[in-house]
This record gives structure tokens, sequence and C-alpha cells, in this order.
């Protein structure tokens, strides 16, 4: 019997940042004990075009800069135009239609003569099922997220090609301002109710899908990314014991091998999926809570786990903290937040690599509910998350938080069982849908 063939969408490792890169990986560990991982949709294809590569790279660029200006000053009278024409810019030389099933079509009827649309059809001819990481896309913005429409465009085309698909390790979210766009709901749910199966990976993902897509039969399931815990912090007891001898070979290039970072007290400080106000107001905002945590007694490293931290650069110039870039290797990074006495963060799936070695984690708001619904799963006993960047009030909050997380010895070990049960949860439930 020949083992079954699977092909992996919107698998991360390709991308600056940490949380795809390793809940990526975990879910290839995952489907390799079911088969054989044939073939890969990679997470920055999300984003492709089909026109002249040089055009789509200088309107990209423009689109990146302008939305990046509308989201970083987002109270300024500029900031809905930019957003208008980033959006205008997006646009140029796509081959995403008005709806999935309109571009699973497109891609069809171009693939003879469109090399990139030819190898999107040819990589989901030659599985035998189709895995969907839905990760963070599913936010019914308006208009609706160009990775969403792209996930949801590719499992058309399977389902059109015959394919058992599923749609798993997904968070769904209305915008960061709440409103949910109704016609983005009505596409997603007339694709995924085609899907063979379809999971969640936090409970507030599970209540918004029941009230606003309530035709759909989804599991909660924790996000892949727990399976970490089950490798090489299966040493830990929650008491921050790592055999650092083991993970020499993965801390190149990344200022942990040779320096003692690792030997002291610290707090390892992020940025967010959604940070607000001008890059000045950021860098001293981050800056004085750095000065902040530093004067508590911690040695401070800023790093970049995501696009958009980079920012951190600066503030760790500037507090004479140590910087960490977002390309070093993956474990690196994860005995990083693994070891930590605590992370301040709005970033989800770094939160969860610190978890896995049971640091406790001081939340920043995020564009989703998504660091909030993470308290919830690991059972914090109260689900607080404090403005990004932070006002200072907010550090005032933070480092009264930061003193009693670290004086308290049993909040360590309970995040660390409770990362263990989940992911014995995720290992059970992709061992039951394959």
């Amino acid at each position: 019997m020949s083992l079954k063939r699977f092909l992996l969408v919107g698998y991360g490792v390709d991308k600056c940042n940490w949380g795809n890169r390793a809940t990526s990986l975990a879910l290839f560990a995952l489907l390799s004990k079911k088969g054989i991982v044939s073939d890969f949709i990679y997470a920055n294809e999300k984003t492709r075009k089909t026109g002249l590569r040089l055009v789509q790279r200088i309107t990209g660029k423009c689109a990146w800069e302008l939305y990046n200006y509308s989201q970083l000053n987002s109270n300024s009278w500029l900031a809905p135009a930019c957003s208008d024409l980033s959006t205008l810019f997006h646009g140029i030389g796509d081959f995403i239609r008005t709806t999935p099933d309109e571009t699973a079509e497109y891609i069809l009827s171009k693939s003879k003569t469109n090399s990139f649309l030819k190898s999107i059809v040819h990589r989901v001819l030659a599985c035998d099922e189709v895995v969907i990481n839905g990760e963070g896309d599913p936010i019914f913005t308006s208009p609706a997220r160009r990775t969403f429409l792209f996930l949801l465009s590719i499992a058309s085309l399977a389902i059109k090609l015959g394919k058992p698909t599923y749609f798993v390790n997904s968070m769904f979210s209305g915008s960061p301002n709440s409103s949910v766009d109704s016609h983005t709901i009505f596409m997603a749910e007339s694709i995924l109710s085609q899907c063979k199966n379809i999971s969640v990976r936090d409970p507030e993902s599970f209540r918004f899908m029941r009230e606003h897509l309530p035709s759909l039969s989804a599991d909660l399931v924790p996000d892949a990314l727990f399976l970490w815990r089950q490798y090489f912090f299966d040493s830990l007891t929650g008491n921050k014991r790592i055999d650092l001898a083991r993970l020499y070979p993965y801390l190149e290039k990344s200022k942990l091998f040779d320096t003692d970072i690792l030997n002291y007290p610290y707090v390892v400080i992020a940025g967010s999926s959604r940070i607000q106000g001008s890059k000045r107001k950021i860098i001293n905002s981050y800056s004085n809570l750095v000065a902040k945590v530093t004067a508590a007694g911690f040695r401070v490293v800023c790093c970049q786990p995501g696009i958009g931290d980079e920012l951190l650069e600066v503030v760790a110039a500037r507090t004479n903290s140590c910087y960490i870039h977002g390309n070093i290797p993956i474990l690196a990074a994860s005995t990083l937040l693994a070891m930590a006495d605590v992370f301040i963060s709005g970033r989800y799936h770094p939160s969860i690599m610190a978890s896995c070695g049971g640091t406790p984690c001081i939340f920043l708001s995020s564009n989703s509910h998504k660091t909030k619904s993470l308290q919830e799963l690991l059972h914090y006993r109260s689900t607080t998350q404090f403005m990004c960047p932070p006002f200072p009030d907010d550090i005032s909050a933070i480092l009264g938080k930061l003193e009693s997380y670290t004086s308290d010895q049993a909040l360590r070990p309970s995040i660390y069982s409770h990362s263990d049960k989940l992911a014995s949860n995720v290992v059970d439930y992709y061992d039951s849908i394959f």
C-alpha cells in the first residue's frame, strides 16, 4: 500500500516570522507520521501575483509603504487615503477574482500560459489530499484579506479537482474594529462547507464560527505549535532546565552561542501583529518599557519574531540591550523564549513557543482576539492585555505584573503543565483525522 501524499498549503518556512516557520514545521511533522508531504504552497506565494515581476516589485513596495503608513499613523487624516491606495496597488496584476470559485476557474483556464498558475495546478493534481494551514488569515475585514481569498481559492481548486481538502490550525475573527464582513462570511461558508475537516485553534475562534458560520462543523484543536512541547522540552519540569549542550548546533547566528544571556534572569520583549502610532512614538514607548524593566533588575532581550518588529533594533541600541534578528535558527528562537523569565509581546505563536517552556507571558494587543484567547487556553487567572505600544500607565501595570509573575513559584509549572496537555491534544487530533 502506497503512502498518502499531502500538499501542505501555507508552508511558512520562507518567511521572516518565527510563528510561520515553527508552526509549519510542526504541521510537517504531524503529516509526516501519516504519509509523505510531497509538495508545498509556500506562505510567500499567498501574496504572489501574475503580472510582470518588475511591475509587481514596484507596486508591491508602494502598497506595503502605504499600508504601513496607514497602520502606524491611524489617527492621521491621510491614513484612509493611504489604505485605499494600498488596496489599489495590491490589485495590479492580480489573478484573484471576485469569488474563490471564479479564481479557481481562472487558475485552470490560465494554467497553460502562466507558469505560476500552472505550478499550482500541478501541485494539487500530484497529491492525494490538500491540507491548508489557515493560521491567522481568516480575519473578516472589508475588503476581504487577499491572503484569505487565496487560501479559499486553493480550497475551491482542490475540490474541483477531486482532492479531499482540510482547513486546519486556523483562527476566525472579526476585523480589529470588531466589524464582520458579510460577503466574506458567505464566500468562506460556501467553500469551507465542502472541506473534509475544519479545525480552529482557540476558543474565541470557535465561538466566532458558532455565531457567524453556524452551518459549519469545526473542531477546537490547539495550535499545532504546541507539538514542540514534546521535542527538546521533554526534559523540562517547568523549572527552566534545558540541556544547552544539545542545542549548541542550533544557536548559531543568534548571539545566544557566544553570550551569557541564558545564564541570568532575563525578559524578552517583542512587538505585535498590530502596532498603532508613529515610528517615533513606538520607539520612545518601547525604550521607556525596556528602561523600566532593566531598572527592575532584569537583562532585556529585544527580538524580531515577525516583520514590523525591526523597530526594536533601534530600541535595543538606544537602551544598550541585546537584539535578536528574525532570521535566526528557529530552535534558537524557541530556546530564547522557553528559558526567559517573562515574555512581553503581542505575538501569538512566539507566546506559544515561550509557554512550551513554562515562560509566563504579558500580552500586548494584536490585530485580533488571539492573545486574549491564548490566555484562556492556557488557564491564566485573568485575561488581560495592554496597548501596543504601551502607554505610561500600561508600563506601570506591566511592571507590576512582571513582579507578580516572577515571584509566583506555581505559575511556571502550571503553564508548562497546560502546554503539555495541549500538545497531547494536538497529536491525538491529527492522528484521528488522517
